[in-house]
């Protein structure tokens, strides 16, 4: 089907609507009143990084008055996130388009994605049933747990993000040449990844990490790094430290050495200023490396690489699926992306069957990287909550604490597998 003529409903934006692809392609010369200066709700914090990224690589440019001008076309827009770009509000984007004829793009939208209509009587509070007791990390055969029902005719992404956790505390998990574990705090336990000769377990994964982990927080916290625009604004030491550091971490991950890795600073900066600076590079090196940088920070950040990303996709997917939704139901909040893996090898992911089309790919994807540790860090919010009923995160020498967004990441990292 042709593309369709679309205007936003105050009329200064335009765009183009893709009925094969079900998004909306930005004009050039459309008029954005959205405000970068203010913080925005958490649901849309990853569409304003978006926009400002598209205004520090020039596709968007600042006017006199406040508002921004798109100057080169932005394709590949789900309606909502549009909507986002055009007027910075959080909304259904279905219902800020309008057609030439003056209907809403809602009139084109596909029945079986539009929510039902919420009964006025009717909660759409939270209403997942406690995670049952862990069963012992080896045994025989545990059927699979089938993917949650979400609460209510109109789930919301914190419910859908809550069903996402409570699966994974009750879905047994089978490592590989080990016998099965159920529940978070179990699955850490089977935490090991692929090397040669014995792969490290878990206890050791932390002793490997912390060394690295301290050094990079010391030297992200000797700069203000609003200020550093060049290599050259560090010293030379530091410059030196930071590739040392880096390589370490690229080599714990087990990831080709990146062709710049020279960059290694622009990747610090855009992770610990959570948004993307001078066109870093991203990847399945450079994810680990600002999740190390901002370990522990309130903006923490996950490795999102093909094992994490894998987790998460595939039971969103089978979650939105079993409960009659699309992807959108939750790419409206979260930008992720897919990651592919390796296709074969003792570090490849899983090969998944996707019940849904619509995920997009993630690789090399600042925004996805910072969407993926947006939905981690909520992630770590429902574990934490007073009485989830959720285990806490064990430790290898001591007694277990509040879980934290590289533990989950260790869990997705291997549920990924």
């Amino acid at each position: 089907m042709p593309t369709i003529s679309i205007t936003h409903r105050d009329d200064h934006a335009s765009g183009l609507y893709d009925p094969n692809t079900k998004t909306i392609k930005l004009l050039r010369g459309s008029i954005l009143t959205i405000d970068l200066s203010r913080t925005p709700p958490s649901n849309i914090a990853g569409n304003y990084r978006t926009v400002r990224d598209h205004v520090r690589n020039g596709d968007i440019r600042a006017l006199p008055d406040g508002t921004l001008e798109v100057v080169r076309d932005i394709p590949d827009l789900s309606p909502s996130a549009a909507r986002v770009f055009a007027d910075g509000k959080v909304g259904s984007g279905w219902d800020a388009w309008k057609l030439s004829n003056g209907e809403l793009l809602d009139s084109l939208r596909p029945v079986g994605a539009k929510p039902a209509p919420k009964p006025p009587t009717c909660s759409t509070s939270p209403r997942l049933a406690r995670p049952g007791v862990s069963l012992p990390p080896s045994g025989p055969a545990l059927p699979p747990a089938p993917p949650p029902q979400l609460p209510g005719p109109a789930p919301t992404p914190p419910d859908i993000v809550r069903a996402l956790v409570a699966w994974i505390q009750a879905d047994p998990y089978r490592p590989p040449g080990r016998g099965y574990a159920r529940g978070w705090d179990q699955r850490i336990r089977t935490y090991a990844y692929a090397v040669r000769g014995n792969p490290p377990a878990w206890p050791a994964v932390y002793a490997h990490v912390t060394p690295l982990i301290t050094n990079l927080h010391a030297l992200v916290a000797a700069y203000n790094w609003n200020m550093v625009n060049a290599a050259t604004h560090l010293n030379v030491a530091d410059r030196a430290n930071l590739l040392i550091l880096a390589d370490q971490v690229r080599k714990w991950g087990g990831v080709p050495r990146p062709r710049a890795f020279a960059d290694a600073w622009k990747v610090i900066k855009s992770a610990v200023l959570n948004a993307r600076y001078h066109n870093a590079p991203m990847n399945s090196g450079w994810t680990k490396i600002a999740s190390f940088a901002t370990d522990g920070a309130p903006n923490a950040q996950t490795i999102w690489d093909s094992r994490v990303s894998t987790s998460v996709i595939w039971r969103l997917d089978r979650i939105l699926h079993a409960n009659g939704l699309t992807p959108a139901a939750i790419l409206d909040h979260y930008d992720l992306g897919l990651v592919a893996g390796r296709a074969n090898g003792a570090g490849a992911a899983r090969a998944r069957n996707y019940q849904l089309a619509g995920w997009p790919n993630g690789y090399g994807n600042w925004s996805c990287h910072l969407a993926g540790s947006d939905l981690v860090r909520d992630m770590v919010t429902v574990l934490n909550a007073p009485n989830s009923g959720f285990p806490l995160m064990p430790q290898p020498n001591g007694n277990p604490i509040p879980w934290d967004v590289f533990g989950v990441g260790l869990v997705l990292f291997m549920d990924g597998y």
